[in-house]
């Protein structure tokens, strides 16, 4: 089986005004959006908009124009955070999630002030805490009952420098 090819583009500000830009994270949207805990197009949009430190990257693959996956990451002063990755559920398992987060630490270490990444899982999420483990993420803290089920969050670092 050959490894599929990943492409990565990012995301601008003017982006979240796009139709096309829309209708692709709508199509993503559609897979996570199964109970209100998760963000909805418009929260995504909103932050794409009005934050004033944006990262943000979706991924395709084998030049197809359909989104397989995409990131949305904020940053202020020393500090970035990653609110949401996600991996269509139909192209799991083929290295999209790792390629985001890549690019993610890539685009963050551009930035000399930056020192670390954070970001919240759940504990029940056994294959993102396992990627972010071997990014060398680091359980800081845990948030009790964080989620509306009762689920706990895990609050994970990465010094990205000293």
């Amino acid at each position: 089986m050959t490894r599929a090819e990943i492409t990565i583009s990012h995301i601008t500000k003017n982006h979240a005004t796009s139709g096309v830009f829309i209708e692709q994270l709508n199509g993503l949207a559609a897979q996570w959006q199964h109970d209100e805990e998760f963000w909805t197009t418009e929260s995504c949009l909103e932050s794409i908009k009005t934050q004033p430190h944006v990262i943000s990257a979706f991924a395709t693959l084998n030049n197809d124009k359909t989104w397989s996956g995409w990131y949305l990451a904020t940053y202020e002063y020393d500090q970035a955070e990653l609110l949401f990755v996600f991996t269509s559920k139909q192209q799991r398992g083929q290295g999209i999630a790792r390629a985001l987060l890549s690019d993610l630490i890539a685009q963050i270490k551009n930035d000399a002030n930056i020192l670390v990444l954070s970001l919240e899982v759940r504990p029940s999420n056994l294959y993102a805490k396992r990627l972010y483990e071997t990014f060398g993420f680091e359980l800081i803290s845990i948030r009790k009952n964080y989620y509306k089920n009762g689920e706990d969050a895990l609050v994970y670092q990465l010094k990205i420098r000293q």
